[in-house]
């Protein structure tokens, strides 16, 4: 296992060390300047960034356009959340990452609730299905959310 330095630490609990890899300040964020650096992030990296990486990230995919803001909502958050858990080494990485990821959860659940909505009836042993979307199985096509992951 790779020895931490656990410089700032108040604490020497070598089980959790061990057990996280991580030292145990950056578990606490009692101490002002945690708090400081958390808000330094924030306002650097703050919603408007995350906006603005969002809508670069999905203009290529109109289907998920209009989640937009709840997209860079949630990854704001999460960011927030992690920063509380201790500092992130690259944060426009990161961010890009999250953002990535919330993408594809998004254009999956636009996709199961979208194709959904299939009727069958059978006329004469033929099956015929009705749906509000022509979907289409040929060579070129593939999923949206496979699609969003090789851009």
């Amino acid at each position: 296992m790779q020895q931490q330095r656990q410089t700032g630490s108040s604490s020497d609990d070598p089980a959790l060390t061990e057990r996280t890899e991580a030292p145990i300040s950056c578990f606490s964020t009692d101490s002002p300047e945690d708090n400081d650096l958390i808000e330094e992030l924030l306002d650097r990296y703050g919603f408007q960034y995350i906006l603005e990486r969002v809508k670069k990230t999905i203009n290529p995919f109109p289907a998920i356009k209009p989640m937009t803001e709840e997209i860079a909502s949630e990854v704001y958050d999460k960011f927030w959340q992690r920063l509380l858990l201790g500092t992130v080494q690259n944060p426009p990485a990161y961010i890009g990452r999250m953002i990535h990821n919330k993408c594809i959860d998004h254009m999956r659940r636009y996709i199961t609730e979208a194709c959904h909505i299939v009727e069958s009836y059978s006329e004469g042993g033929l099956d015929i299905l009705e749906s509000a979307q022509v979907i289409a199985d040929s060579e070129g096509l593939r999923d949206p959310a496979e699609e969003f992951e090789y851009k």
